[in-house]
């Protein structure tokens, strides 16, 4: 799909401005499969170019950014990654491991700053360690909730299978 913000990824990924534009212009917006897409592409010319960055490439990555915004998917999402240009839509956030390596690379020339730096890192590995707890713990949580449910039709069904069979 064709919008505002398959336009925006465009753009952001240094898709050439004409090429942005006659996406832009063109009337057609909407693609049922693939096919219909790359003669869409071929039509404008945007098949024949060789340039870098992949035109075809980043104007489907856009089209397909585009639709999931309209569609309204993972209107929540933020997309976790180790900083790569790739991930860069919409909200995106920074890992932990990633982040700490930018603190890690960090130079200090006195000692206060190497302790503020210090302090930093374990900052992150505490809150990572304290995500991972936080995690678990949910986890532990749901299994529990499961595993002390009614069995239902289903869960009784499957019990007498079980028994039938020898199982525990």
């Amino acid at each position: 799909m064709i919008n505002a913000e398959a336009l925006a990824y465009m753009r952001q990924r240094s898709l050439a401005g004409p090429v942005v534009t006659k996406m832009a212009e063109h009337p057609a917006r909407h693609f049922p499969d693939e096919p219909s897409w790359l003669r869409h592409l071929e039509r404008l010319g945007i098949t024949a170019l060789t340039v870098t960055p992949d035109p075809v490439k980043i104007a489907t990555e856009g089209a397909v950014w585009g639709s999931i915004k309209a569609h309204g998917l993972l209107p929540d999402t933020v997309i976790l990654s180790d900083d790569a240009g790739q991930f860069a839509v919409d909200r995106h956030a920074l890992c932990w491991v990633h982040a700490e390596r930018l603190v890690h690379r960090l130079d200090t020339f006195t000692d206060w700053q190497h302790a503020a730096q210090q302090f930093l890192r374990a900052l992150i590995w505490f809150s990572d360690r304290a995500l991972s707890v936080n995690l678990l713990s949910q986890v532990a949580g749901i299994e529990a909730l499961a595993a002390n449910r009614p069995a239902g039709r289903r869960g009784q069904a499957r019990s007498r299978r079980r028994r039938a069979l020898g199982a525990t």
